[in-house]
């Protein structure tokens, strides 16, 4: 494989990961904090609304930082834009709903 079709690969998953699309967290984060939040519930008890939202931040970050390394400076340019701030913003209201709903049991560990 190239290099230029694994960066391209690398960036292709971080867009995936990355707050900069609309239907990321419903379809992609949110899944992977819940299944992570839930396993490491079962280790350790009374953990699962700390690590659903340390996993659905890491997601998100993870997402930026290889969009870095795969695109480079445009993902980052793109990021720190406007929209950029909105995405943070989104992120941190969506942290806040989640802690809501998994304080009053509404979502649960399976």
């Amino acid at each position: 494989m190239t290099r230029k079709f694994l960066l391209g690969l690398v960036a292709f998953i971080g867009w995936l990961l990355s707050p900069l699309t609309w239907w990321n967290d419903a379809f992609v984060n949110i899944p992977i904090a819940y299944i992570s939040a839930s396993f490491i519930n079962r280790f350790v008890p009374r953990s699962f609304l700390a690590a659903f939202l340390i996993s659905y931040w890491f997601t998100n970050v993870l997402g930026i930082i290889m969009m870095y390394i795969g695109a480079g400076k445009l993902a980052a340019k793109t990021f720190m834009s406007n929209k950029g701030y909105a995405v943070i913003l989104t992120i941190l209201v969506y942290s806040i709903i989640f802690g809501i709903v998994i304080g009053y049991d509404i979502l649960k560990p399976f």
